[in-house]
């Protein structure tokens, strides 16, 4: 799972890369929330929205959609995490069990369980 800003470091991140490549080999989805592709849509230069596009159309990558029954936890998160695209990716992850992947791992890990794995980019 990768929130916006782990999204714009795709082309730049080794980390990133080796988790694509990864994904691919061990038939994994990565997932890209979509409230959050559409801010790291927002925050990008061309090249990036480039990049962008290419992360979408890798076979591994898979966008989701938040649900309506999701509006009141992405409300209470993003006003506790500073915006709706850290609170989709956070839902996102709790709900998928997944790993999240962020630049800003310690402010994400304090709206999830104690323990869950967020790597740090």
């Amino acid at each position: 799972m990768l929130d916006a800003a782990a999204m714009l470091r795709y082309g730049s991140s080794v980390e990133l890369g080796q988790l694509l490549f990864g994904a691919v080999e061990t038939d994994t989805v990565v997932a890209l929330p979509l409230i959050s592709l559409a801010e790291a849509y927002r925050r990008a230069s061309e090249e990036q929205v480039a990049l962008l596009d290419a992360l979408c159309g890798q076979p591994a990558v898979g966008v989701l959609a938040p649900d309506a029954d999701d509006a009141l936890a992405l409300g209470g998160i993003a006003a506790t995490a500073g915006d709706l695209n850290r609170a989709h990716a956070v839902v996102e992850a709790m709900r998928q069990r997944a790993v999240l992947l962020t630049p800003d791992a310690d402010a994400l890990r304090l709206e999830l369980p104690d323990g869950w794995p967020v790597v740090e980019l």
